[in-house]
């Protein structure tokens, strides 16, 4: 194919993100509550999907009627399993979620990666399913965030309001997870914002409410 010749069909995808980008550069204020409704809607789907996952895969790791050493090898090998592949292959996804994800707003310019995301959702979700008790509150937090952020660079948002996108992301996570979208709010603006009165209350709000 020829430098001049029409993009890889592997690359369609970029066409739309980079005419989105120079359409609105100038308009961010106005993106980021648009912004808020996507996240709101994708995170929810993500975290429906992280609960059905690890269902379906808890039920095929200890079926109706399976043997006691089930109980015992699986939680052991599933840790081994999980702790190798985050220390091989996603090492920032390793953690509760919380910490990981605040230290991505305050040190990181909001940059949580997409790998980071994924490896948080499969871990995650492998780990819970193999009987241990890790909860989901953190893990929810940073996949909601991790795709708040991955969407506002891919959109070439400027690195503030990325930032601003993390607590959105965290909210909508929260309040999937938990069908609580007032207490997801004040989680998002208190625990990961470390702020009530934060600018970016209404982006919460619409965020949580789409979840």
């Amino acid at each position: 194919m020829s430098e001049t010749g029409d993009l890889p069909a592997v690359l369609w995808w970029k066409a739309p993100l980079r005419w989105w980008a120079s359409h609105f550069a100038q308009r961010e204020e106005r993106v980021l509550l648009v912004l808020s409704i996507l996240i709101g809607a994708l995170t929810g789907l993500a975290v429906v999907a992280f609960i059905l996952l690890t269902e379906r895969l808890g039920m095929r790791l200890y079926p109706v009627g399976s043997a006691a050493w089930r109980r015992v090898l699986i939680p052991v090998g599933g840790s081994l399993a999980m702790g190798y592949l985050l220390f091989r292959y996603f090492p920032d996804a390793r953690g509760s979620g919380v910490p990981q994800t605040k230290a991505a707003l305050f040190a990181r310019e909001g940059v949580i990666t997409l790998r980071t995301v994924l490896g948080k959702f499969f871990c995650t979700s492998a780990t819970l399913a193999s009987g241990i008790p890790l909860g989901r509150e953190g893990p929810s937090v940073q996949v909601g965030s991790g795709m708040a952020s991955v969407l506002g660079r891919r959109l070439g948002l400027r690195p503030e309001y990325v930032k601003a996108l993390i607590p959105v992301g965290a909210s909508a996570a929260i309040a999937a997870a938990f069908n609580t979208p007032l207490a997801a709010v004040l989680f998002s603006l208190e625990e990961i914002m470390g702020d009530l009165n934060a600018p970016v209350l209404g982006s919460v709000v619409l965020a949580s409410a789409t979840s």
